[in-house]
C-alpha cells in the first residue's frame, strides 16, 4: 500500500491538520496511507521509542511531505527528516509557507518547491 509520511512541526498542527483532511477529501487518500505524527490515528503510539519510529516509516513511505515553515525550521528533528529523506533518495513533496524563501536549505538546494496556496496544493493532489 503507497503511503506518504507528512513531516512538519507539531507546533504547526492547526496547518497540519487542514493538510491531512485535504489529502483524504480532495486527494481521496485513506488514513492508513498517511502517516503524521500530529494525528491520533496515524501517529506514534504512547510508549513506542520515537527515533525508530520515524526512521523505519521514512524507509518504508512512498512519498515525503515537507510542510516548511518557520517552526519546521527551528525543529533540529524536522530538520533531520529533510535530511533523512534526502539522505535515503525517497521523492519529497516540499510545500513552504507563504512568505518564506523558497530554497529551503543545503540538502535540498535547487529542489523545486511548491507555496501552501490554492496552487501549490492543486499541485500536491
Amino acid at each position: 500500500m503507497p503511503t506518504l509520511f507528512i513531516s512538519h512541526s507539531s507546533a504547526d498542527k492547526i496547518i497540519i491538520d487542514g493538510i491531512f483532511d485535504l489529502l483524504q477529501t480532495g486527494g481521496n487518500i485513506r488514513t492508513e496511507e498517511l502517516i503524521c505524527t500530529s494525528v491520533d490515528s496515524t501517529g506514534i503510539e504512547t510508549g513506542t521509542e520515537l527515533v525508530g519510529w520515524i526512521h523505519s516509516h521514512l524507509q518504508d513511505t512512498d512519498l515525503i511531505l515537507l510542510v516548511v515553515t518557520p517552526n519546521y525550521f527551528a525543529s533540529r528533528f524536522c530538520v533531520a527528516e529533510m535530511g533523512a529523506a534526502w539522505a535515503l533518495e525517497k521523492p519529497v513533496f516540499p510545500l513552504v509557507l507563504p512568505n518564506l524563501p523558497r530554497d529551503i536549505g543545503s540538502v535540498m538546494l535547487g529542489r523545486q518547491t511548491a507555496v501552501i496556496d490554492e496552487r501549490g496544493l492543486d499541485d500536491l493532489r
